[in-house]
């Protein structure tokens, strides 16, 4: 099995504009940060050097009726 993404909640807005700097300052090319919709959030998304997606967001809303088949 291989994983292709890791979601990593960061607190607020600051603290995701904090981290693509952070990576953007260490040479990473870096998607985002933006705000997508209320599911996606605000978000930024980076490579890992194994190719995978890492992500970084705040603001998701990960109420059982956006992730739940059941719920819908």
């Amino acid at each position: 099995t291989y994983t292709r993404h890791l979601g990593f909640e960061l607190a607020d807005r600051a603290a995701v504009d904090a981290k693509a700097a952070e990576l953007r300052a260490a040479g990473h090319e870096v998607a985002g940060p933006e705000y997508i919709n209320p599911v996606v959030g605000y978000i930024l998304m980076v490579r890992d050097p194994d190719g995978r997606v890492v992500e970084f967001s705040t603001e998701q809303d990960c109420s059982p009726a956006n992730w739940d088949p059941e719920a819908r």
